[in-house]
């Protein structure tokens, strides 16, 4: 699976993040799904326990264009 390595300025640390498309099951069926792995106070410490990381923010764009604006009706 691709990872990311992203800086957070807020907490100034270093967030993992692994992507993967949700499932058929989910409203963001399809969409990138952008999800936690682990965070690190440096750099180097996120690099060196993901090695294959991409170091860069990155962005899941998900939208709900796909959704009726109408309300459910039960």
């Amino acid at each position: 699976m691709e990872k990311t390595i992203e800086k957070n300025d807020q907490y100034n640390w270093w967030v993992v993040y692994q992507w993967s498309v949700y499932p058929n099951s989910s409203v963001l069926a399809g969409q990138d799904c952008k999800q936690l792995v682990d965070s690190y106070d440096t750099l180097a410490e996120a690099q060196a326990a993901h090695p294959s990381a991409e170091v860069g923010y990155r962005d899941a764009c998900n939208t709900f264009d796909h959704l009726s604006d109408s309300s459910d009706e039960w």
